[in-house]
């Protein structure tokens, strides 16, 4: 059973992408934080707020969405998500700050490198069998 608001100020209005066992939040106005909040994303949204809360991507989601798990779960560390790939361009000017927060790196200013060459990969069985058998008993 799903509840129609949020202890945190968001509603149920029937967004598109709800089913039978989920619904997303609406928040009209910004969340209401508590001490209990731990995100960065919360920490961040006041500055974002008002520029962002109209956004969605093309495939349907919203500011509202993105930031729902932070505000209802407010535990987490990081509490914001990306929904599809427009997201990450869409929400970039709060998601920036969180990456760099939670990662140390800067997307506005750093080149994340990526190396798929598989030559590359170095194994060390030694180690694989040490983590398996603390796995398995």
């Amino acid at each position: 059973m799903f509840r129609p608001q949020s202890d945190y100020g968001g509603e149920v209005k029937g967004d598109v992408k709800d089913t039978s066992d989920f619904k997303y939040f609406t928040y009209p106005s910004a969340p209401t934080f508590t001490d209990k909040h731990k995100s960065l994303m919360s920490k961040e949204l006041a500055n974002y707020w008002d520029k962002l809360k109209g956004v969605v991507t093309k495939k349907g989601y919203t500011f509202s969405n993105a930031i729902q798990t932070g505000v209802e779960t407010p535990h987490l560390g990081v509490g914001i998500t990306a929904g599809d790939e427009e997201c990450w361009t869409a929400f970039k000017d709060i998601m920036y700050p969180v990456i760099n927060g939670w990662h140390g790196y800067d997307p506005a200013k750093q080149t994340h490198k990526v190396d798929l060459d598989p030559s590359k990969l170095k194994w060390d069985d030694a180690k694989d069998g040490e983590l398996f058998n603390k796995c398995a008993h």
